[in-house]
């Protein structure tokens, strides 16, 4: 990665293996203290490398993959704020549980009431059936025409 990234800092023998100095081994715990800063990659740390070695500066390259505080802030109040709406959705669900239980037992009762009223009603209807009426006398007038 090093290479790739221009870095010609590592030597090669004549059998072309590659051999390290004490300055290449400094380089790669470099590169291995930036990747686990958890900033960067290993191929973000290794460009970073080489560039502080041609004369960039480093941190200009950390500081612009860093979160400033005021982000990492708004993030943890975002986190807040979602597992407040969370609980809330939670507390929600469960009234809504509960009412819904409620209203399928008055659901069940006016049922049982409809049937009843049926019940009534037909024991209704069978003695209006067997009940005569009687008729009133109806009077000449009625008689002779009818109405």
């Amino acid at each position: 990665m090093l290479e790739d990234a221009n870095y010609t800092g590592i030597g090669r023998n004549s059998s072309n293996a590659r051999f390290y100095t004490d300055e290449n081994l400094k380089v790669l715990r470099e590169l291995i203290s930036y990747k686990d800063s958890g900033f960067m990659t290993l191929n973000d740390a290794a460009k970073a490398i080489t560039e502080r070695i041609n004369g960039i500066d480093v941190m200009d390259v950390v500081t612009q993959q860093v979160p400033n505080i005021a982000q990492q802030q708004d993030v943890g109040r975002l986190q807040d704020a979602v597992l407040q709406l969370t609980e809330h959705i939670q507390n929600q669900s469960i009234l809504y549980e509960q009412n819904m239980g409620i209203l399928l037992q008055e659901i069940q009762d006016i049922k049982n009431e409809l049937k009843e009223i049926r019940e009534v009603s037909s024991v209704i209807e069978e003695v209006a059936a067997t009940v005569e009426v009687e008729e009133k006398p109806k009077g000449l007038f009625m008689r002779l025409f009818g109405k």
